[in-house]
């Protein structure tokens, strides 16, 4: 479950003797970190923004990276949002400028009108750089017009039959069979009967027993855990669902969220 691996890394983002994430765990960091609104250590302290988007954000000069972070979750939607590795093409025809050169892995983080490339330090396991395509970017270039061919001078041949290509695999339908839509889950699937356990004075231990590794835990809120579900169904609708704990001296001292307590917690 990524629940487990991202909630790992985010937690040791800021050990000294950290190994290096993979591309793949990276990838997975980065949906995780714009899925929620408290996990700004994906972003680098010193993080730098691309042009575009920093005219986009205008944000004033020394802006911190929390605020830089919460400038961007306002941009995204969690609810559609998809994370690839930037394409070839893509990254020949973007102009990097005052970010300059600019180090793979570089991911693409499209959500709702915004499209941002992201580099990521494998090594830190955190967001280096930040910028947003311009319009013309990721757009498709249209085929040039092919003009039409001369008329031929002699009369032409028969129209033969028309040959239709046999159909692939993946494309084949059976009258009568519905084609079988996968369910995507993600994080950390928290039921209300397991928030119902949950009393005010519990150790760390006892809610992770019951709950589960948390999907984030932000070294800025080292007493705060965040459980964010996200389910997409086969007929296209989203489901996403978050829970907050919060801790004092260790002990549990506050539940909230949208996985509402049938009892617990009081």
């Amino acid at each position: 479950m990524i629940g487990a691996a991202l909630a790992g890394a985010l937690a040791c983002a800021g050990a000294q003797a950290q190994a290096p994430v993979t591309e793949r765990q990276a990838a997975t960091y980065v949906r995780g970190g714009f899925l929620t609104d408290s996990a700004h250590a994906i972003l680098s302290k010193d993080v730098r923004l691309g042009a575009e988007l920093r005219r986009r954000l205008a944000l004033p000069p020394g802006t911190d990276s929390r605020a830089i972070y919460d400038a961007l979750i306002a941009l995204t939607d969690p609810n559609a949002l998809a994370v690839r590795r930037a394409e070839a093409d893509e990254l020949s025809r973007y102009a990097p400028g005052a970010g300059g050169e600019l180090k793979q892995p570089l991911f693409v983080l499209e959500s709702g009108d915004a499209t941002l490339l992201i580099q990521y330090d494998l090594q830190a396991n955190n967001i280096s750089f930040v910028d947003e395509f311009a319009g013309s970017v990721t757009k498709k270039l249209a085929p040039p017009a092919i003009a039409e061919p001369p008329k031929p001078l002699v009369a032409p041949e028969p129209a033969k039959a028309a040959v239709i290509p046999p159909t692939p695999r993946s494309m084949l339908r059976i009258p009568g069979v519905t084609v079988y839509k996968i369910d995507i889950q993600q994080g950390n699937n928290v039921s209300r009967e397991a928030v119902s356990q949950l009393k005010l004075g519990m150790s760390r231990e006892q809610v992770r027993a019951l709950l589960g590794t948390p999907l984030l835990t932000d070294i800025f809120h080292g007493d705060r855990w965040d459980y964010v579900y996200f389910r997409e169904h086969p007929s296209g609708a989203r489901e996403q669902r978050k829970l907050a704990v919060h801790f004092d001296g260790g002990k549990l001292a506050r539940v909230d969220g949208d996985v509402a307590a049938q009892k617990g917690a009081n």
